[in-house]
């Protein structure tokens, strides 16, 4: 869409949007809209790839890629696939004051689960529109993400809170969302759930699945950012560090560094997480590996809280005294779960999503940061799946925004390659916003 700017009389001086673009993305580099490659991204040499046949240039401050290392879980390849998606909008926002401004609107989600790829493309395609109809208020105060966010996952619920053969049925015969129409993905799916023998081989329990998303903002100036899980958003303001405000969950945060996370972790690895898990009755067990090729939860706790002179305190149990224990990322983490009960049957790696109905210590409250620095300020922001993350300790991290785009693409790759290997690598979404 051509950028304009109307003719706006006193009378219509009411906040409004020009949508510009709006583009969907899931694995090999298709466009859940109009257009659509037949490209296979399936990545088994990183040494030898041209990384442009990878990349996605969206925009020219937006460039992004997904791509299948050996998948995580889902229906297909032995319920191995590529459940990352995401969108990119651009929207011209004038408000009352008639001054304008433009806006790039990033939402990033990591499926999991068995239906993980339904609950990350539904969300990529059909949150947007929650976002830009609440833009006006979003812009004045970002914490009413956290309604936005309940309000969209108690539409998921009403879709899959419980998934069937009948339901599926339903939605594929009545095009129960309209996404349906632009995702080819996204209904051969469904369709795929409703014709295999999936439910049979797991029983209907076990279709279950969810979506982390992380959600950006950006325009001159400013970045808010809304997350769930850990599909992760970092920044450098090419500013000093006394001049950019940051504000998290509406407080303040004192600001030492230029190269700032703009996500919170939900992961067994944060305290006020794991104390939240905790003292609602629930359980943050270790992940265990004992024959190297299955994954299991121990029956050892990973955490308690204990009273302490009147005091709760937060014991972690040293994760050197777990057998078969292995950590999680280049930083060393150890590999944990939030478990319903004692026996970890009822598990997940999070503690907060867009679906996961099944799992009563999930919740959808998101994280909101919102960034303040000068206006026409330099800037590199840098969103990515765990797939990226877990491949880079923090120090390593921070000095991939002084490389060019392309370097950082190619290391992303070859970095995956070299920790995990292709093979026990998860699939991996990379976005780039200047």
């Amino acid at each position: 869409m051509a950028d304009f700017t109307p003719e706006i009389s006193d009378s219509q001086l009411k906040p409004f949007i020009i949508l510009k673009s709006i583009e969907f993305y899931s694995e090999n580099k298709e466009l859940l809209g109009s257009i659509k490659y037949d490209n296979t991204h399936k990545i088994t040499n990183p040494t030898s790839l041209n990384i442009n046949d990878y990349l996605i240039k969206h925009s020219e401050n937006v460039t992004g890629i997904t791509c299948s290392m050996s998948g995580s879980s889902g229906l297909k390849d032995r319920f191995k696939e590529n459940q990352d998606a995401y969108s990119i909008t651009k929207i011209i926002y004038i408000n009352s004051d008639n001054i304008q401004n433009e806006f790039d609107i990033i939402i990033g989600c990591d499926g999991h689960g068995n239906v993980g790829k339904i609950f990350s493309i539904y969300t990529v395609s059909e949150f947007i529109q929650y976002i830009l109809d609440n833009f006006s208020t979003i812009i004045e105060n970002p914490l009413v993400l956290k309604d936005i966010f309940k309000q969209f996952n108690d539409k998921l619920f009403e879709i899959f809170g419980t998934l069937n053969v009948e339901n599926i049925k339903y939605i594929l015969e009545k095009d129960f969302f309209p996404v349906l129409e632009k995702s080819e993905i996204l209904k051969n799916q469904f369709i795929e759930l409703y014709q295999s023998n999936h439910f049979d081989k797991l029983g209907h329990q076990e279709l279950v699945g969810g979506t982390t998303i992380s959600l950006l903002i950006k325009t001159n100036g400013r970045q808010i950012v809304a997350n769930l899980g850990d599909f992760d958003i970092v920044t450098k303001i090419e500013t000093e560090p006394s001049s950019i405000i940051v504000t998290r969950d509406g407080l303040m945060l004192e600001n030492i560094s230029n190269i700032i996370k703009l996500t919170e972790d939900h992961s067994g690895n944060s305290d006020k997480e794991v104390i939240r898990i905790l003292e609602s009755g629930y359980y943050l067990k270790y992940d265990i590996n004992p024959d190297g090729i299955r994954r299991n939860v121990s029956k050892i706790n990973a955490a308690v809280i204990n009273e302490i002179d009147g005091v709760k305190c937060l014991t972690r149990i040293p994760h050197k005294d777990q057998k078969y224990g292995y950590v999680n990322n280049m930083d060393l983490e150890p590999a944990s779960y939030f478990c319903d009960d004692s026996f970890g049957i009822n598990c997940l790696n999070m503690s907060r999503s867009f679906g996961d109905f099944t799992k009563k210590f999930v919740i959808c409250e998101p994280c909101i940061t919102d960034l303040i620095y000068p206006v026409d300020t330099i800037t590199k922001t840098i969103l990515g799946s765990d797939g990226y993350f877990n491949c880079f300790n923090k120090s390593l991290l921070f000095t991939q925004f002084d490389l060019s785009n392309d370097e950082i693409f190619y290391n992303s790759l070859d970095n995956v390659s070299k920790t995990f290997s292709i093979k026990g690598g998860d699939n991996m979404t990379l976005i780039i916003v200047t």
